[in-house]
Formats: C-alpha cells, sequence, structure tokens
C-alpha cells in the first residue's frame, strides 16, 4: 500500500497493542514488511506472536526487483519476532522466514483447507454442466462469491449491459 497508510496502519496496532494488553497475536502475512507487526509486538512483550505464511513470491510486475529486495531485507530483520511461526507451505515458508533467525528448526506447516485439484479445469465437466443449466452456446459471465456490498455484484450488470451488445449470447451466472 502507500506510504501513509503504511504508517497509519502501524500507528493504529501500536495503538491497539498498547491499550488491549494482548496474550497472543496472529500475524497473516503474504511478504516479510508485514512482520514488522510482529516487531511491534515484541515492544509491547505480547507473550506468544503467531507469524503465518501464505505467499510463495512477488507478483511479476515492474517494481518486482525493488519489491524483493525489501522482501529480502524485512524477511533478515523480522524473521526473529515470532514465537511460533506457521506456513500453508514449505515454499510459503522458505519465502516469508529466515530459518537461522527464527532459532526454529522447521516451521509448523498448516496446508490451505481446499483441495485445489477439485477445482482445476475439466472440459466433460465443463460441457455437462454447460448443458444441465441450459447454457452450451451462451457465453457465461460468472461470479462466485459472497453477494455482499463490499463485493459490488451489482456492477456485474453493468458490465453485462456492456458486454451484450458485442455479445448477444452473453449471461450472467451468480452462485453465492
Amino acid at each position: 500500500g502507500s506510504p501513509g497508510r503504511l504508517i497509519g496502519n502501524w500507528n493504529r496496532f501500536h495503538r491497539l497493542l498498547a491499550e488491549g494488553h494482548y496474550d497472543t497475536v496472529y500475524i497473516n502475512a503474504f511478504q516479510a514488511l508485514s512482520l514488522r507487526y510482529g516487531l511491534l509486538a515484541r515492544r509491547e512483550e505480547v507473550p506468544v506472536r503467531i507469524l503465518h505464511s501464505h505467499g510463495v513470491d512477488i507478483r511479476a510486475q515492474f517494481l518486482r526487483p525493488v519489491k524483493l529486495l525489501i522482501q529480502g531485507i524485512a524477511k533478515a530483520l523480522y524473521s526473529s519476532v515470532g514465537t511460533e511461526y506457521f506456513a500453508c507451505s514449505q515454499s510459503a515458508a522458505r519465502f516469508l522466514f529466515d530459518s537461522h533467525k527464527t532459532g526454529k528448526e522447521s516451521v509448523r506447516l498448516i496446508p490451505n483447507g481446499i483441495e485445489t485439484g477439485n477445482f482445476r479445469f475439466r472440459r466433460e465437466e465443463r460441457r455437462k454442466i454447460r448443458g444441465v443449466l441450459g447454457l452450451t452456446d451462451r457465453y457465461v459471465l460468472g461470479y462466485m462469491g459472497r453477494l455482499n456490498n463490499e463485493k459490488n455484484p451489482a456492477f456485474l450488470l453493468d458490465v453485462l449491459k456492456a458486454l451484450l451488445p458485442i455479445r448477444p449470447d452473453a449471461c450472467l451466472l451468480l452462485v453465492g
């Protein structure tokens, strides 16, 4: 995020810790800079500081080399601030934690709760489901998720309206 937001979040988290006197802090991190929240928790003497890694890489983009440099520095600086280290995979553990800094032989692995293989594209399954739903020859604009204001599913109606002149066979399928 923006530097202003990062500083604002840092300050809010610091106040929260100072006022709350917590026993445990859990930090679900996708990149090493997020581990600096663990540093605040250590400074506020939170006895249990769980750092949980989900990320395995920095997205390919123009600033990727700079972000990888920041990742390496933050990993070296902040890997030691936790008392417990969790990751969804070995690659996520290596990406976020410096094993020399954690003082731990291994990170506790907690695999993601979804078997991603169940959701891989299968052409025959697609054909069957489209047949059941009567969408065999349709261009399907699909959405699967919570149907609430934060997700803005109403925007999809605007998208469909703009799409129909180009693809008259288009339809909108909502699952939520």
